[in-house]
C-alpha cells in the first residue's frame, strides 16, 4: 500500500485545545451534535481507560485486543461506517502532491488530474480526531476531482466549526492513540500537547464527502 508524501503544511498547527467538555465549545455548536455522533463519542470514551492502560503496558497484544474490541463495538453501532453532518472543529489542513504528480502514474482509478490532495484533520468534542486516510486506495479531496470541497477548505482556519460527512476507514481501528504521560519519547513528536482534563486522544482514518462551515 502506497502513501502520499506531504509537501506543504498550511499554517494552522498549534497546541491542541482541551476537548470533550461542553464548556470548551459554544452552546449553539454543542446543541447541533446529533444522537449518532454523541453515541459514537460515548462509546469511544468508554474505552479510554482500557486504551491508556494498554498503551502504558507497552504490550502490543494487549493494545491489539483493546483496539479490536472497540472496533467491533463501533461497527455494531455504525454499520454503514458513514457519518453525516457531524460537528467538528478544524485542527489542520495539509496539502500533498498527488500520486500522479510525484510518480507520473495515470493508472490509479482515483486519479482525476488532481495536482494536489488535501488532508483534513478535524476534532470532535470528545478527544477524537477524524484524519484523512493516507492510503492511496481511499477517496481523496482533490483540487480537480472534488473542487467544491477543496474550495470550502480554502475558507477555513484552525478552530473553525464545520459540519462534515464521510466514511470511517481502517475497519474502525484507531490510527493513533495519544496519552498525556506516554513514556515513549517518539510519541511526543506526533502527538499533541495536552491541556485541560482529557488524558487520551484517538485518531480515526476517514474519507470526507462534504464540508459546510458552521461557525467561524
Amino acid at each position: 500500500m502506497r502513501y502520499l508524501k506531504k509537501i506543504i503544511t498550511a499554517g494552522l498547527v498549534c497546541v491542541t485545545p482541551s476537548l470533550g467538555f461542553a464548556g470548551n465549545w459554544p452552546s449553539d455548536v454543542m446543541e447541533a451534535i446529533d444522537v449518532k455522533q454523541a453515541a459514537f463519542c460515548n462509546l469511544v470514551a468508554s474505552y479510554k481507560e482500557k486504551a491508556k492502560e494498554a498503551k502504558l503496558s507497552e504490550n502490543m497484544i494487549k493494545q491489539m485486543v483493546v483496539s479490536q474490541e472497540q472496533s467491533d463495538d463501533l461497527k455494531a453501532l455504525i454499520q454503514d461506517r458513514m457519518f453525516e453532518n457531524w460537528v467538528a472543529k478544524v485542527k489542520r489542513v495539509d496539502v500533498m502532491k498527488s500520486s500522479a504528480e510525484t510518480t507520473n502514474d495515470t493508472s490509479d482509478d482515483n486519479n482525476n488530474n488532481d495536482q494536489y490532495y488535501v488532508m483534513l484533520t478535524a476534532e470532535l468534542n470528545c478527544g477524537v480526531q477524524l484524519v484523512s486516510s493516507e492510503s492511496t486506495d481511499d477517496k481523496k479531496i482533490g483540487d480537480q476531482s472534488t473542487p467544491i470541497l477543496y474550495k470550502q477548505l480554502a475558507k477555513v482556519s484552525k478552530g473553525t466549526y464545520v459540519l462534515v460527512s464521510g466514511e470511517f476507514k481502517n475497519d474502525f481501528k484507531p490510527t493513533q492513540y495519544c496519552i498525556d504521560d506516554d513514556p515513549d519519547p517518539e510519541a511526543k513528536k506526533t502527538c499533541p500537547e495536552f491541556t485541560g482534563e482529557d488524558s487520551i486522544k484517538v485518531d480515526f482514518a476517514t474519507t470526507y464527502d462534504t464540508l459546510v462551515i458552521f461557525k467561524q
